[in-house]
């Protein structure tokens, strides 16, 4: 699964499973967004390894792809990105996706309660909706958010 695609699953399951923060301790060095790219080969046997762990600063883009494939349509990806707004880690490995703000307390990325104990928020939405107007014509928007 690439980044993009573990982030964007991120964002849609949010808000399921129950609620468990667990501490990594871990003696590995972060990769920044900049160094992912030129090494792809050693970070995918670190995956299967060790565990790969990753740090966005405030600020880094990433790239999103968002595809699906429906009985009745397909979903063409865009030019969308993920701008982070603080320092966030990420932890990969065979037992999952983690996501932290300190790079010691994880959650995993199934775990929207957890997720919530990390990044406080009282309350979170998936909102998905069908919009028309004159100026942009019919449209659907969807809206993911933790506040």
């Amino acid at each position: 699964m690439t980044i993009s695609r573990i982030m964007i699953f991120l964002s849609a399951t949010l808000f399921f499973g129950c609620s468990s923060i667990k501490t990594i301790n871990t003696d590995l060095k972060p990769i920044l967004i900049t160094d992912l790219d030129n090494m792809a080969e050693e970070y995918g046997k670190r995956l299967n390894g060790e565990g790969l762990l990753i740090k966005f600063d405030k600020g880094d883009v990433l790239p999103v792809e968002v595809t699906s494939q429906l009985p009745f349509a397909t979903l063409e990806s865009g030019d969308n990105q993920l701008v982070f707004s603080q320092t966030t880690f990420v932890f990969l490995s065979r037992e999952g996706a983690f996501i932290s703000p300190d790079g010691n307390r994880f959650a995993p990325v199934y775990d929207g309660r957890a997720i919530k104990k990390l990044y406080p928020a009282k309350q979170g939405t998936v909102s998905i909706g069908f919009a028309i107007t004159r100026d942009e014509g019919a449209r659907l928007k969807t809206d993911v958010s933790l506040q």
